[in-house]
Protein backbone atom coordinates (compact mmCIF):
# COMPACT_ATOMS: atom_id res chain seq x y z
CA UNK A 1 0.00 0.00 0.00
CA UNK A 2 1.15 3.52 -1.13
CA UNK A 3 1.12 6.49 1.49
CA UNK A 4 0.30 9.68 -0.59
CA UNK A 5 1.21 13.18 1.05
CA UNK A 6 -0.43 16.20 0.25
CA UNK A 7 1.35 19.53 1.63
CA UNK A 8 -0.93 22.37 1.32
CA UNK A 9 -0.72 25.74 2.42
CA UNK A 10 -3.49 27.17 5.07
CA UNK A 11 -4.63 30.19 4.24
CA UNK A 12 -7.19 30.67 7.30
CA UNK A 13 -6.41 29.40 10.81
CA UNK A 14 -9.72 28.49 12.16
CA UNK A 15 -9.79 28.05 15.88
CA UNK A 16 -11.16 24.28 14.94
CA UNK A 17 -7.35 23.74 12.89
CA UNK A 18 -5.32 25.49 15.93
CA UNK A 19 -7.12 22.77 18.02
CA UNK A 20 -6.74 20.08 15.74
CA UNK A 21 -2.81 21.18 14.97
CA UNK A 22 -2.82 21.47 18.84
CA UNK A 23 -3.44 17.51 18.96
CA UNK A 24 -0.92 16.51 16.60
CA UNK A 25 1.55 18.02 18.23
CA UNK A 26 1.02 17.33 21.88
CA UNK A 27 0.58 13.38 20.58
CA UNK A 28 3.57 13.73 18.56
CA UNK A 29 5.39 14.83 21.60
CA UNK A 30 4.39 12.68 24.13
CA UNK A 31 5.26 10.02 21.83
CA UNK A 32 8.54 10.87 21.59
CA UNK A 33 9.21 11.30 25.43
CA UNK A 34 7.82 7.43 25.64
CA UNK A 35 10.11 6.49 23.18
CA UNK A 36 13.26 8.28 24.92
CA UNK A 37 12.36 6.71 27.65
CA UNK A 38 12.23 3.05 26.82
CA UNK A 39 15.66 3.22 24.81
CA UNK A 40 17.25 5.28 27.63
CA UNK A 41 16.05 2.51 29.82
CA UNK A 42 17.93 -0.09 27.93
CA UNK A 43 20.93 1.74 27.96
Amino acid sequence: MEVVMRITEVKVRTPDLINRLVDVWENSVRTTICFYRTVKSRV
